[in-house]
């Protein structure tokens, strides 16, 4: 049962399969799948043992209805096709091996499927209408087939949606369906296909004709200008038998040609908008098949059933071609619905997440990578960026240069890139990557390059030699805490200081992983592959002991000694304590019943992924509407679930976002179907042995499987506190990062600066590398400065920096899209840009930041340009008037 408190929201012009609603269980259209199966099966059996019967019920009536479902509620075959579940049969049962669909096949996958249809319907007319066992061989070749595509590739890219040849006709009549059923296969979707129909069905055929890639848009629209000729060549030209086999070919093949003729001829002169012709001639193609087809149909109803069955011939022509006129006009309509609600003819993929735009033609660079194709995008576009838009698995992480999650190699053209500055000239020494090695989420292009995704592991970095003497005191460095902000002061004091001795002691038993990615681990299907930001040889190469799996159980300050839960003792003469924060969880009446999470580590992730599978239902509450919060929100919902999330204030991302880009956010979040519910907590969880409801604070209560709670980080300072440390919410820390003891330092969320714990992984990063400086024997100051935040992985990219509430005498510049859920916002102070808010503009971000970052002074004709509403001098779409240096 679909609740009405988490319904799809009603405006959604292109819903995805997640926002749809879903009117048979999963459950019932398994059983329903098989079913067909079977059925398929028992066809292929009667096919040899009383092939004049079977001929007439397959070809005669089975074939004949296709057309019908597609135009009508092609989901429906989508989810019950025997040939689909035979190719996901494999997934179902876990065996499937899931590789990424070879680059051929994923761009030339339609011409094939094209082929294979075009042979099957010339074959029916020179033999298989007459031959029970060779059409039994077609159909378990097919079928093996299908199983095998979905043995060997990933989701449906092995046969449903790249060479099954019912695809053409199924992506032709499928784009405007009068009933939407919801994809019931891919469950979670793993992103395997362009344009995919099964995750958003109304809008994949248009993206598909308005793909920026000539080929990839030729190939559909060569295959339905042929469509109506191939229709009629078959019901025109008399099967072999009446006619030698060449000659049936012959002729069929010339009505294609004749076909094809006309849609060019048509298209070239007619002045047909964009995407007119297609569905006009698909329509023809319909019209055609049931006006000669429903004379068959009555033969084969007699042949089957026995009686007269040709009065169902003129009502089943007139009814067709009804149905065919109101098709064409919805199509019609629904496509000047795409064209004002993507923005027309740009190239448009279809991910996992959102409808999203690759560069329009002629607006930038061409990004070749060695590993997949060569996509334009606009000027000033990242990497990563590209890679994502050319649908390339790569990983991502904070997209700042700091996490190191997307190195790669540039082949050519480094010199047209955006240069390196110190967090990712920092990133690839700690990775030991030199050379022509960048980080692809801040190498910008502004001219094309050739890109490989992976590294160039032999080209090696060479460490800067220190600024100063190393402290010859600092012998022993012990360092509590593995994650971003302990590795991070291991590198920068091994470059500083050669010769100390370090460990490095973490309670989990995984290596520097990208936390801010751990949502993966909750959809995705690899586990910790792809997480780990260093090779396993790091901590070897720098002399760095590790020690994984283990606990500190006491600080001796006096002695100045670390004791492991092991029983070990270490003795340092700086010590570390980076240990991080743990989630805050709440006063929650029952908490720690069977389904309620939290979601800081790895593991927490993987227990929740485990118990969303024995799940039924599948409902999951968030407590809480941060960073945090959100991105657990949408990876619960591409796994499927139906997800609300629950904020205690009156809006998302209160400290990153100002009220109109929390706005923004929220509608994005609920245009696809997440709930957004604020000035509301959890209460009180209830359920007998495991979770079933819980109730909020304005007494509704919420049914629920999961309840996932994402209230913040609260520091862990039990050690300092057992330490005789001064801890206040964190550790106390000078802007040396020193804390009440001199010989100990604190960084990352478990301190606390000026009353401040930031809980961000850049803030991490830039105290621990004041701390490995200052533990080294040299001097550096944290300047506590309001750091970026960064929201990704949710399908929108967020990013808001400085200060983003406005006060008396700023000039702020703004802009609301009124599509595409985009929002952008500058503050200007004395000339310098001070803060920003970029929500769906990644390219502008990052240059505003950069400006605000290095202080630049805006000349007075780039703050006319920006104020008169062209923001030009920010998303590199024009030469960027003059600044004046800082």
């Amino acid at each position: 049962m679909r609740l009405p408190f988490v319904s799809a929201p009603s405006g959604a012009a292109f819903p995805n399969y997640l926002e749809m609603p879903a009117r048979i269980p999963l459950a019932a259209w398994r059983v329903i799948r098989y079913v067909a199966l079977v059925a398929l099966m028992g066809i292929i059996v009667a096919l040899f043992v009383r092939p004049t019967t079977a001929l007439a019920v397959f070809w005669g009536l089975a074939v004949p209805v296709l057309p019908l479902v597609f135009l009508i509620a092609p989901g429906s075959w989508r989810n019950v096709c025997p040939l689909a579940a035979a190719n996901q049969s494999s997934r179902q049962f876990g065996v499937s091996k899931e590789a990424m669909a070879p680059a051929w096949l994923r761009d030339h996958g339609f011409a094939f499927s094209t082929f294979l249809f075009i042979s099957l319907v010339l074959s029916r007319k020179v033999l298989l209408n007459r031959s029970g066992p060779a059409t039994a061989v077609v159909l378990i070749v097919l079928l093996a087939s299908a199983a095998a595509g979905g043995y060997f590739l990933k989701g449906k890219s092995g046969w449903c949606s790249s060479i099954c040849p019912l695809l053409p006709v199924q992506r032709a009549y499928g784009q405007s369906p009068f009933i939407g059923v919801a994809n019931a296969h891919c469950r979670p979707c793993l992103g395997c296909t362009k344009n995919c129909y099964d995750f958003n069905p109304r809008v994949s055929y248009l993206a598909d004709m308005n793909d920026g890639d000539p080929t990839f848009r030729g190939y559909r629209r060569l295959f339905i200008g042929a469509f109506p000729g191939l229709v009629l060549g078959y019901f025109m030209v008399p099967d072999a038998g009446q006619l030698p086999a060449l000659q049936v070919l012959g002729r069929t093949l010339l009505w294609v040609a004749g076909s094809l003729a006309l849609f060019f001829l048509l298209d070239t002169y007619g002045r047909f908008q964009n995407n007119t012709l297609p569905p006009l001639f698909g329509a023809v193609a319909f019209s055609a098949f049931y006006w000669n087809g429903s004379v068959r149909v009555a033969r084969a109803l007699t042949k089957v059933f026995g009686g007269t069955w040709t009065w169902l011939i003129d009502p089943v022509r007139a009814a067709t071609i009804v149905l065919a006129a109101v098709w064409l006009i919805r199509t019609l309509l629904v496509q000047r619905r795409f064209i004002d609600e993507v923005g027309g003819p740009a190239p448009v993929r279809v991910d996992i997440s959102n409808v999203r735009r690759a560069g329009a033609s002629g607006s930038g660079p061409t990004i070749t990578f060695a590993d997949g194709p060569a996509i334009e995008v606009p000027s000033g576009t990242s990497l990563l960026e590209a890679a994502e838009r050319a649908s390339l698995s790569i990983a991502s992480g904070c997209r700042m240069g700091v996490c190191g999650a997307d190195p790669v190699a540039v082949l050519e053209g480094a010199e047209f890139l955006s240069p390196i500055r110190r967090e990712e000239a920092d990133t690839l020494e700690r990775l030991g990557l030199g050379g022509h090695n960048r980080m692809a989420c801040v190498a910008r292009a502004t001219e094309g390059c050739a890109v490989s995704l992976q590294p160039d592991r032999n080209a090696k970095s060479v460490p800067a030699a220190p600024a100063f003497t190393p402290d010859p005191t600092v012998e022993r460095v012990v360092i509590v805490g593995n994650g971003i902000a302990g590795v991070t002061v291991a590198d920068f004091l091994r470059r500083a200081h050669p010769d100390c001795a370090i460990d490095i002691v973490g309670d989990e038993p995984h290596l520097l992983y990208n936390r801010m990615a751990i949502g993966r681990l909750i959809h995705g299907r690899q586990g910790m592959q792809g997480l780990y930001l260093l090779p396993e040889d790091w901590y070897d190469n720098h002399r760095v002991t590790s020690w994984l799996n283990t606990r500190v159980s006491f600080i001796d300050r006096p002695a100045q000694t670390v004791r492991l839960g092991t029983g070990e003792v270490l003795p340092y003469d700086r010590l570390v304590i980076a240990c991080g924060g743990r989630s805050t969880v709440p006063a929650i009446e029952g908490f720690g019943l069977l389904g309620t999470f939290v979601l800081r580590e790895a593991a927490d992730a993987m227990k929740l992924r485990q118990h969303v599978q024995q799940l039924d239902r599948r409902i999951a509450v968030v407590a809480g509407g941060g960073l945090l919060g959100l991105e657990a929100a949408h990876a619960l919902h591409q796994l499927g679930l139906t997800v609300i999330v629950a904020e205690r204030s009156d809006r998302l991302l209160r400290r990153a976002l100002d009220p109109a880009g929390s706005a923004v956010l929220r509608a994005y979040f609920e245009h696809h179907g997440i709930r957004i519910v604020t000035n509301i907590e959890v209460q009180s969880v209830h359920g007998e042995q495991k979770l079933d409801s819980v109730v909020t604070t304005d007494g509704e209560t919420l049914p629920c499987d999961v309840l996932l709670v994402a209230a913040g980080v609260t520091p862990n300072n039990a050690l300092a506190v057992g330490a005789q440390l001064e801890v206040r919410r964190g550790i106390v820390v000078d802007n040396t990062l020193q804390t009440s003891d001199p010989r100990v330092y604190a960084v990352g969320d478990v301190a606390e600066y000026e009353g401040q714990i930031w809980g961000l992984w850049p803030v991490a990063v830039q105290q621990a590398r004041v701390a490995a400086t200052n533990i080294a024997g040299g001097h550096a100051e944290y300047e506590g400065d309001i750091p970026v935040t960064l929201l990704k992985g949710v399908g929108l990219d967020m990013l808001s920096f400085g200060r983003i509430e406005d006060q008396e005498g700023d000039l702020v510049i703004s802009e609301t899209a009124e599509t595409g859920h985009r929002y952008r916002k500058i503050i200007i102070v004395d000339g310098r840009i001070v803060g920003g808010v970029f929500l769906g503009y990644s390219d502008p971000s990052q240059q505003a930041q950069e400006w605000r970052d290095q202080g630049v002074i805006l000349s007075d004709e780039t703050l006319a340009t920006l104020t008169s509403g062209d923001w030009s001098p920010l998303d590199g779409t024009k030469p960027v008037p003059r600044l004046v240096p800082a």
